[in-house]
């Protein structure tokens, strides 16, 4: 095959719908290499996955001024990164129950579109469980840090009427207690009231004309 320059491949990591096999949703975009007709790209990737799949699906393109063309795709089954521990996998690690998921890595030289005259693509990838996983209370991937002594309050309605029902709990009659519904509206406007030094509101669309509370209220 004949390439004329500029050559300028990057490649793409999707995840296939199982429900949904027509069509791959992007996970991942490596850099472009301008130039090279045999490009190293030497990245790593974290993604963390909760999909429902049938494989991973790698896309390799030419990037152009107008419309990036399709060099080839290669696909990786799931099968061969889902494994679980039979009998002996708990023999040699104590740690391992039978049915676990284990940590799968694979390591392939596959040729795009399987025809060896489109080139091929050397990849490999790991499969962690989320057991395998060191639980942090950090969101990954974000570029602040973490901080402490955070409030987080939880509301079901913006405001209340007065018309939710009396819910009783605690106690040996689980009734001691009456449960109060939190009033949004009220909460932002005693919050902004009572500011000692910033408030700071985020959001795609701020009404600052907006009355946050009502009728004898105000």
């Amino acid at each position: 095959i004949l390439f004329f320059p500029p050559y300028c491949p990057f490649f793409m990591l999707c995840y296939c719908a199982k429900f949904r096999p027509q069509e791959d949703y992007r996970l991942l975009k490596t850099r472009t290499i301008s130039n090279d007709l045999d490009p190293v790209f030497d990245e790593d990737f974290y993604c963390p996955v909760s999909h429902v799949t049938n494989g991973i699906l790698f896309k390799v393109y030419d990037r152009d001024r107008f419309y990036d063309d399709k060099l080839g795709k290669c696909f990786l089954p799931v099968n061969e990164l889902i494994k679980t521990a039979g009998d002996s996998d708990e023999v040699t690690n104590g740690n391992i129950q039978s049915g676990d998921l284990l940590r799968v890595g694979v390591h392939k030289v596959a040729y795009l579109d399987g025809k060896k005259s489109h080139g091929s693509l050397e990849f490999f990838v790991e499969f962690i469980p989320v057991h395998l996983i060191e639980h942090t209370v950090e969101v990954p991937g974000l570029y602040f840090k973490k901080s402490e002594g955070n409030a987080v309050q939880f509301y079901m309605n913006a405001d209340d009427d007065g018309s939710s029902p009396d819910i009783r709990y605690g106690g040996p009659n689980d009734d001691e207690k009456l449960w109060t519904p939190p009033r949004l509206w009220r909460d932002i406007y005693d919050a902004i009231c009572n500011a000692r030094h910033l408030v700071y509101i985020v959001g795609w669309s701020v009404d600052v004309e907006q009355y946050l509370l009502r009728g004898a209220e105000l």
